[in-house]
């Protein structure tokens, strides 16, 4: 597996799956293995197994990177415990103390991080419809209007991941059951599983309905719902039984309705339904507090370990800020935080998005600093640095730095293999061995665009002549090896042909290979003809 490529996850990952399958106590994510046990001694057998499996497949860990016999762990941004999982706590209070969005990116860049924890939060859909209301029919770098309504979401949306729930972990001989619900605006469901008589959630799931799904009647949506879950669900859901609660009753009879024909929808609906239980059983809408809809994705900032304090100070006499302030470009400088309570940067503010204007002592180590990364390839850094800072030859600075840096080009994978050296035998005498190609296309002389060239293995006499038979046998005689690359003209029938005539056995290199080789000889003649 390649360093760098975007299909390494896909390659990696169903490896780490076949190195460690069987292994119910681990749970891998690419190079992140967590093993789950209940005791010391459970705990270090487990570890051995792992060791052992790692080494038959020549895997190797770095112990420094390691944690061994924690009671509690962060893994794959959230907090693991016995007792199930939440939210780590400096995600939480990354939200919490966001700064109202301005614009339409960087209220999207909150949604983000709210909606990768959204298995924690019932009602979510229902919490940021206002917010996502205020994307609609927007640019991202277009102001947000805030309006009474949003404002409340955004402050309930960071309150709600802050008390977000625990989340059980999942039992394989418990009791499971999926609660579904339905709004005018949202479906949602509970997932729970029921352990000594009380019932703890597994995840939560929702979905905010399209302007179509609204027009649906009270039945239509509850069955979305429930179909929606469990295709969410699946997983879990697959090979086990459950009983699905509903609080719309006609639902439960859905199954077993034989009189009315179902709409083609109802029967896919339903037929996937079936495929996962039949146990559909009615729960009043009192005592059913399932939650709305949910999004995903993460969007956290990344420290680049730049001090910003000092880049200010030294941007105060840069001759090339300077210079952009007094002469009028593309550009939009003001004097912008990039930090919240960051000292004041001159930044570019014509994308919607404060970029630095980097001074000239600054400008390599703000490179080093993105794309380290991950050590993107040239046009990929350029984006990147180009997003985030802006500095006068920018493009042509980035591409000389990235082409020369030595962890890329360690890494690189070349795409094209090199033929090995194939040193031909020396002959016995004069013109047993001859080198043929052919030269073009020319400018058109005479109605011709293409020379034959003909060169001897130990004379290396230059013959350009109209045929070969005429121009060469003629004069030297037949020889016993003839060498050319494979052109449509030396690999045909009539020079095969011509070749079994002459009693002179024929060689072949690579098609065009101007210096290759194996056929040098008539390569450097070529040179002689090649247009300046």
């Amino acid at each position: 597996m390649p360093f760098g490529l975007k299909g390494a996850a896909q390659t990696f990952q169903p490896l780490m799956d076949s190195v460690l399958r069987g292994l119910p106590f681990v749970f891998v994510y690419l190079d992140d293995i967590l093993v789950a046990s209940s005791s010391k001694e459970q705990h270090m057998f487990h570890l051995r197994q792992v060791f052992q499996r790692l080494a038959e497949h020549g895997l190797i860990i770095n112990p420094s990177k390691c944690q061994f016999g924690l009671p509690v762990l962060d893994f794959l941004g959230h907090r693991i415990s016995a007792e199930g999982a939440v939210p780590l706590p400096d995600k939480v209070r990354a939200v919490s103390e966001f700064p109202r969005p301005t614009n339409v990116k960087s209220l999207q860049e909150f949604l983000g991080m709210v909606n990768f924890y959204n298995h924690f939060l019932p009602r979510a859909a229902h919490l940021l419809k206002p917010l996502y209301g205020a994307l609609k029919g927007k640019k991202a770098n277009d102001s947000v209007d805030w309006f009474p309504e949003s404002i409340q979401a955004f402050s309930d949306a960071k309150s709600a991941l802050a008390n977000a729930a625990l989340l059980a972990h999942p039992s394989p001989s418990a009791q499971i059951a999926l609660t579904t619900n339905a709004s005018d605006i949202a479906v949602g469901a509970v997932l729970e599983q029921r352990i000594s008589g009380v019932w703890q959630p597994l995840a939560f799931f929702s979905r905010t309905l399209r302007d179509s799904e609204r027009n649906y009647s009270v039945f239509d949506r509850e069955l979305l719902a429930l179909h929606l879950a469990t295709r969410h669900f699946r997983f879990f859901l697959e090979g086990r039984h459950f009983t699905a609660y509903v609080d719309h009753k006609p639902l439960t009879f859905a199954m077993s309705k034989v009189s009315d024909p179902w709409s083609a929808r109802h029967q896919r609906q339903l037929a996937a339904i079936s495929e996962f239980t039949t146990d559909i059983r009615h729960v009043a809408g009192k005592s059913n507090h399932v939650a709305d809809c949910l999004s995903r994705a993460l969007v956290s900032p990344v420290f680049l370990g730049i001090d910003y304090s000092a880049m200010a100070a030294d941007q105060s006499g840069d001759p090339d800020i300077l210079a952009l302030k007094s002469i009028q470009t593309g550009l939009i400088l003001e004097d912008r935080p990039v930090q919240d309570g960051g000292p004041l940067l001159v930044c570019d503010v014509s994308t919607g998005r404060p970029r630095p204007v980097v001074p000239a002592s600054w400008r390599r180590q703000v490179f080093d600093s993105v794309h380290a990364l991950s050590h993107p390839g040239v046009r990929a850094s350029v984006k990147l640095v180009s997003s985030k800072f802006v500095w006068q030859c920018l493009r042509k600075s980035v591409k000389e730095w990235a082409s020369a840096c030595i962890p890329c080009q360690r890494a690189k994978v070349h795409k094209h293999t090199k033929v090995p050296l194939e040193p031909f035998f020396i002959p016995g005498k004069r013109f047993d061995h001859v080198h043929v190609d052919l030269v073009g296309p020319l400018p058109q002389s005479q109605g011709f665009t293409h020379l034959l060239t003909v060169v001897d293995r130990t004379t290396t006499a230059a013959v350009v002549a109209k045929a070969f038979l005429s121009s060469w046998v003629s004069r030297f005689g037949p020889p016993a090896d003839i060498t050319s690359d494979r052109g449509p003209q030396f690999i045909s029938e009539l020079w095969s042909a011509m070749a079994d005539g002459l009693g002179a056995k024929v060689h072949r290199t690579t098609a065009y290979n101007l210096m290759g080789c194996v056929n040098g000889s008539t390569g450097r003649l070529r040179l002689l003809f090649a247009p300046p």
